[in-house]
């Protein structure tokens, strides 16, 4: 903690700087535990998704490897990870902030669930944490209501889903207009056809350049 105190004293970081300097010496190990196996960072060209010269690092599954069998203490507790890649031990408070002003309406946690009760005091208790007890308190929605909203409504053919991209001169391999008829081409673009393949349902989209100061 002496670190995290020193470096309070030059800047206020919230809770989530605390997950934030957690997760960069996590990289941070994991990469130099890497380096002293394997010797350096080799690249090499993936035309899987046809993206032209960009090159994807050879080393990804092994680095993601360290990542996951890491193990140990952090700033905001035990850095450990399950084999669904879980963090363990970890307990969220859930809030809902309304009009500025912030308000607890639960807890969550990958052993108890969600709960009004602080995990801690569910933890060993197997009776306390059913399906039946996976619940928050009342929480106020957008504008004020206090019903669930029904969700998102698909796009329609009417009213597409709009995609944006910046129209810029630099950093064309990622996204470029072409001719200005609502098609467009590059890595961020062909990364979307792939995930939208992955949908179960069609969305109506329509893609369109920014103009940028």
């Amino acid at each position: 903690m002496a670190r995290w105190r020193n470096m309070q004293l030059k800047a206020k970081f919230t809770t989530y700087g605390l997950y934030a300097y957690d997760t960069m010496w996590l990289v941070a190990r994991s990469i130099d535990r890497f380096l002293k196996e394997n010797g350096g960072l080799t690249f090499s060209l993936n035309n899987k998704l046809q993206l032209g010269n960009l090159k994807v690092f050879d080393g990804g599954e092994l680095l993601l490897k360290f990542i996951t069998s890491s193990n140990f203490t952090g700033l905001t507790g035990k850095i450990q990870f399950d084999a669904d890649r879980n963090r363990g031990g970890i307990d969220y408070e859930i809030i809902n902030v309304v009009k500025g002003t912030t308000y607890k309406v639960g807890y969550w946690s990958n052993e108890t669930g969600l709960s009004i009760q602080n995990p801690k005091s569910l933890k060993g208790n197997k009776g306390s944490y059913s399906r039946e007890a996976q619940k928050l308190s009342n929480i106020t929605w957008p504008g004020g209501e206090v019903e669930k909203p029904r969700g998102w409504v698909i796009a329609t053919t009417e009213k597409p889903l709009i995609i944006g991209f910046p129209k810029r001169v630099g950093f064309s391999e990622f996204a470029t207009d072409l001719n200005y008829n609502h098609s467009a081409q590059g890595y961020c673009i062909d990364l979307f056809d792939e995930v939208r393949k992955l949908v179960p349902y069609e969305i109506p989209f329509r893609l369109s350049h920014l103009e940028m100061a």
